[in-house]
């Protein structure tokens, strides 16, 4: 009986080990006033998901519940109704693209040149 209860602890110790070393973890935490996207996780009869897009946002981190999630805001200040759990946010504008990328919002197209208009 002893056999099989150090066997029990000793494979559980291994499980750990094995979870903890190949599970991905956050590295840097989210807090508030962070820009991020939310997985998107509607799904739709008869649309093919490869096609969807995976990611909705920005939004801003404007609350951390009690419980680890998060209530996010829209750029405009619309609030969402539901919070949001970690595990389905990352955050946006990470890389370096993002750093050297100016995000427009509507473009206006003359014979001569481009306008950039920002709201």
């Amino acid at each position: 009986m002893q056999n099989a209860i150090s066997n029990i602890e000793k494979s559980k110790e291994t499980s750990k080990e094995y979870f903890d070393n190949r599970k991905r973890i956050r590295k840097e935490k989210l807090t508030l006033g962070d820009k991020v996207l939310l997985q998107n996780t509607s799904r739709f009869k008869g649309v093919q998901e490869k096609l969807n897009n995976r990611w909705r946002g920005p939004y801003v981190i404007f609350k951390v519940n009690d419980n680890g999630s998060f209530r996010l805001r829209e750029l405009n200040g619309v609030e969402l109704a539901n919070p949001a759990p970690e595990n389905r946010l990352k955050k946006f504008g990470r890389g370096k693209m993002w750093k050297s990328m100016r995000i427009a919002t509507m473009f206006e197209v003359s014979e001569t040149n481009i306008i950039v208009k920002r709201y």
